[in-house]
């Protein structure tokens, strides 16, 4: 288990996103403080939020993770905010989506 998942939870290959969403709640307090780790923490929330097709909440929960990268240039939450970006792709006319795109274009070009 890394940063409160069980292997291959992220990429839907266990068929538990229910057990990804409870694992990645309780982690993300444990992991206050380290910034890469709570960075990947919020993404693999967010991934277990669009799964379950919790659009606004998986939205939030990116919207943390693009706060810790801004701060510290993480490079696997960095890569783990665009993978779950992909993802939000079929809700992509929704305003909350729509501001999170916004947010990674901005992330990419205050680099």
């Amino acid at each position: 288990m890394a940063w409160g998942l069980p292997s291959g939870t992220t990429r839907g290959t266990s068929g538990s996103t229910r057990t990804a969403l409870e694992l990645s709640t309780t982690t993300a307090p444990a992991a206050a403080g380290r910034s890469k780790p709570q960075a990947i923490v919020y993404g693999n929330l967010a991934l277990a939020f669009i799964r379950q097709t919790k659009i606004d909440e998986a939205a939030a929960a990116l919207g943390q993770a693009i706060d810790i990268v801004e701060v510290n240039r993480g490079g696997g939450g960095l890569t783990l905010i665009f993978g779950a970006a992909r993802e939000l792709r079929p809700w992509q006319d929704f305003p909350a989506v729509r501001d999170t795109y916004d947010r990674l274009l901005t992330l990419m070009t205050a680099v």
